[in-house]
């Protein structure tokens, strides 16, 4: 029974991870098209402005196929089951990090004391951060470029509510460079 739900949620996460594929490369001719008709008509107008990277679009359809990503991760039993050990949990998370292009992931408690899901397993407070706090809202999130915590890097975060038995357990965030 557990390894038939082990490979149902193994497929359901392949088959988001094929869709945020998709999604993101569709986004991506968009987001050309969208820069290359800001600039045109910016030189049309006179103006030669370069749009501001801190000001980002969190409804993106590369930021929505982050966020279906991140809540297929976020269902994962692997992440409060108390059976399996630190080293395959950070096995698993880092090597999604490595397949998604992430720094790493991170989950934080209610209290928004978090720690890096990666073999330093870090410890860092983000009850302050506006991702968390949406997140614990049960709102999934992009963050705006904000300063790490960890590294002091400039980062984007995704962070969406993990649910244990329909019940708020936590966040999962993961982040990227900014550039």
């Amino acid at each position: 029974m557990k390894s038939t739900n082990l490979k149902t949620t193994f497929l359901s996460t392949a088959a988001i991870l094929v869709l945020a594929v998709l999604m993101t490369s569709t986004s991506l001719g968009a987001s050309i098209g969208e820069t290359v008709n800001l600039n045109l008509t910016s030189q049309a107008h006179g103006q030669h402005t370069v749009p501001n990277e801190t000001q980002r679009n969190p409804v993106s359809s590369f930021d929505a196929a982050e966020l279906i990503y991140l809540k297929a991760v976020s269902v994962h039993p692997i992440i409060l089951d108390d059976y399996v050990t630190y080293e395959d949990k950070m096995a698993f998370f880092e090597a999604e990090a490595e397949k998604a292009g992430y720094l790493g992931f991170r989950f934080a408690d209610l209290q928004g004391n978090a720690v890096a899901l990666d073999q330093q397993g870090r410890e860092f407070d983000v009850a302050d951060r506006q991702y968390f706090q949406n997140a614990l809202a049960g709102e999934p999130n992009v963050s705006d470029v904000l300063v790490s915590k960890e590294t002091g890097e400039s980062i984007v975060v995704y962070a969406t509510p993990v649910y244990l038995n329909d019940s708020l357990a936590g966040v999962l965030f993961a982040s990227r460079a900014a550039n």
